[in-house]
């Protein structure tokens, strides 16, 4: 009878640890876990906040050289493009707040279904934690753990008393790890709830204060091309003049690049040595990572056929781009290369031209060049100063392949 005794009270303990360790209680604590979902919503509102950090610093580039351009009729055309250059980067910032607002929403409903989840989660880990209490309660071997194990018939049953004594001990330890790492997990969620309201509300702050920037310069915009619009005269003269400089320049670089071949054809491409043929290869891969020819800059004509920004119906070509930067900046090489001509062009000041292999970086609109033809430069070299005009500094960077004109942007590390 008491042999029978033992095991119904063995057996309602048996069952007591069947409850703690059942693979539901562990599923539930398995799936607490919020983490995981966080960090990767995390890293893509990440990945936006980085770029709103850099569209920032150009927006604010471009608002110190507006500060610091002429404010007169010939420069009209600088400011107008300076201004539509931070239009276009004030919408993408626009556009990137409301991103990330959308973002912030998507995780703030799956913090609160998460939110539920956990809720339910401790709740039932709660009433099951309750449960064994009760039934230990109840148990009056295990209140007395010792008489437990010493009113064992045998030396065996007393060591599987033991073990089991052991074995339950160790299970409710386990289950209220469970369930403080249930709560700590909701509580966790609970507080990046919080913490997304609060940059909801600091990122539509930022967004409704860019809109009324951007409907400023918009205005500013119309009027300046108003302005522009009175003098047709007078601007298409100047793309008559810009045409004639831009023709000059690329017969100076084009002659320059077959003197190199050491052929009269306009055709004949650059013999390679292996080490030149390196050389090539190398530029060629860092294509997109180069850094720019100004520690600062912003791109104010892009590479190719383009509007004119105040006459409509006339479209204006560009054999590379057109930098705006701070005066008197240091003009620095895009790759390691070769000086392989310099010269002075009316309408694009001194020009340089550095050779990687067949591939040529040349840059002009420099008020000084401080490299002389043969001369070796490495990445990021200084190799003369930006001209100034209006009253900020301004570089025209091309690059070619051969005989080929390829768009500079390209090339550049990207700001954005």
């Amino acid at each position: 009878m008491h042999f029978a005794h033992c095991y119904r009270r063995l057996l309602g303990r048996y069952e007591v640890w069947s409850i703690v360790c059942s693979p539901l209680i562990l599923s539930i604590v398995l799936s607490t876990c919020p983490i995981t979902v966080y960090t990767v919503a995390a890293q893509s509102r990440a990945e936006l906040e980085s770029a709103q950090k850099k569209l920032q610093e150009k927006i604010n580039l471009t608002s110190k050289l507006l500060g610091t351009v002429t404010k007169d009729k010939a420069h009209s055309l600088t400011e107008l493009s300076l201004l539509e250059n931070q239009i276009t980067t004030r919408k993408r910032l626009v556009k990137n707040y409301q991103q990330e607002l959308v973002k912030v929403k998507k995780d703030k409903q799956s913090s609160k279904k998460k939110i539920e989840h956990l809720q339910e989660r401790r709740d039932r880990l709660s009433r099951r934690y309750a449960g064994i209490l009760r039934a230990s309660h109840r148990s009056s071997f295990l209140q007395n753990r010792w008489l437990f194990i010493l009113s064992s018939l045998n030396f065996n049953q007393m060591y599987m008393r033991w073990q089991y004594l052991k074995q339950v001990n160790t299970a409710w330890k386990k289950q209220l790890t469970q369930l403080k790492e249930a709560e700590e997990a909701l509580d966790l969620k609970i507080s990046e709830l919080a913490s997304l309201e609060k940059k909801r509300t600091s990122v539509l702050k930022l967004e409704k204060e860019e809109q009324h920037k951007l409907i400023r310069g918009l205005s500013k915009q119309e009027t300046l091309l108003a302005s522009l619009g009175k003098k047709e005269k007078e601007l298409r003269r100047e793309l008559e003049e810009h045409a004639k400089a831009r023709s000059k320049l690329r017969t100076a670089i084009e002659k320059i690049i077959r003197e190199r071949t050491g052929s009269g054809s306009s055709t004949a491409e650059l013999p390679l040595t292996p080490a030149l043929a390196k050389l090539a290869a190398s530029f060629v891969a860092s294509k997109g990572s180069l850094p720019w020819p100004v520690e600062k800059g912003i791109i104010s004509r892009t590479f190719g056929k383009q509007k004119h920004p105040a006459l409509r119906q006339v479209t204006t070509v560009n054999n590379g781009v057109d930098i705006k930067t701070d005066i008197n900046a240091g003009v620095r090489a895009l790759y390691s290369g070769t000086v392989v001509g310099t010269q002075f062009i009316p309408g694009y000041d001194h020009m340089l031209i550095l050779a990687h292999g067949n591939y040529y970086t040349v840059y002009s609109f420099l008020s000084e060049v401080t490299v002389q033809k043969g001369d070796k430069v490495v990445t990021a070299q200084q190799v003369g100063k930006a001209r100034s005009k209006g009253g900020i500094g301004e570089v025209h960077l091309e690059v070619w392949k051969g005989r080929e004109l390829l768009n500079p942007s390209q090339w550049l590390m990207s700001i954005q």
